[in-house]
């Protein structure tokens, strides 16, 4: 799955827009795309965000299989403080093109916490589900994505951690990745991001750059974008577009799980190597 996406932590409704934006720009024509064969990701698009205002929040998600410069929807952003990810998306072959498989997903977590996950990249999906302890008696493999069957063993991986929620999620990516690797299930990158929201209103960002080869290393980069109090981690071709309109960028270029945490409304990040 050949998809754009940004995972954010914004001071202002402002540069929100102008993510959506910059990544709408790069879902139309993906000049870093068309050396890997396409130009565009058109099979839908979708975002969950956590929004606060006078210390109270809301959860928006919202995907469709509109393509995001052709659709008329407009996020509502009355908050003060915004944690989210945003996600364009091109199919992968042989996968489902509709609303349900367009990102992110949405899984509950064994503590009652909600899990909205996006990926670029892909796994195999038919191996992923062989990995699966619990398989879901009647879940039909050709109707769903990988990235789909991703979460479900991120989400079990999970219900096996212990800790503080932050941990615990860290803990289930990296052993996942890693279990992924082991079984040769892995894709050519596998770029996540998780926005977790634990039951005592507390949203959680991470950000994972897995990118293992190096013919995809320029599309699949994943950069730390700033601008002003805010900042995102976000696919190449969006980074760069955000470059033209003011944004500092730089490239994350190895392999590493970034963990945004909110303490007082002020953010939080820790950096942790990846497989």
């Amino acid at each position: 799955m050949d998809c754009r996406l940004v995972g954010f932590v914004a001071s202002e409704p402002l540069i929100v827009e102008e993510l959506i934006g910059a990544l709408s720009k790069s879902a139309m024509r993906d000049f870093l795309a068309e050396e890997l064969g396409f130009s565009s990701h058109n099979h839908g698009w979708g975002y969950a965000v956590a929004s606060r205002l006078r210390k109270r929040w809301s959860i928006l998600f919202y995907k469709t299989v509109i393509p995001i410069w052709e659709d008329p929807h407009h996020i509502d952003l009355n908050g003060r403080l915004f944690v989210g990810i945003l996600h364009a998306r091109r199919a992968s072959k042989n996968t489902p093109i509709n609303t349900f498989s367009a990102h992110p997903y949405m899984y509950v977590l064994d503590d009652g916490s909600w899990m909205f996950l996006a990926q670029n990249g892909r796994i195999n999906r038919e191996l992923g589900l062989k990995m699966l302890e619990e398989k879901p008696a009647t879940l039909n493999a050709e109707l769903v994505t990988d990235t789909f069957v991703y979460g479900l063993l991120l989400r079990e991986a999970y219900s096996k951690t212990s800790g503080e929620s932050s941990e615990r999620m860290l803990n289930a990516i990296q052993s996942l990745d890693e279990r992924l690797m082991n079984a040769g299930a892995n894709g050519r990158c596998m770029n996540t991001l998780v926005l977790q929201y634990t039951p005592n209103d507390a949203p959680l960002l991470f950000a994972v750059r897995a990118v293992y080869e190096e013919k995809v290393k320029e599309y699949c980069e994943l950069y730390l974008v700033e601008k002003n109090e805010s900042f995102c981690f976000a696919s190449s071709t969006t980074s760069l577009i955000l470059e033209q309109a003011g944004f500092k960028i730089r490239e994350i270029g190895a392999n590493e799980v970034s963990v945004v945490s909110l303490r007082d409304g002020v953010p939080k990040v820790e950096t942790f190597k990846h497989v």
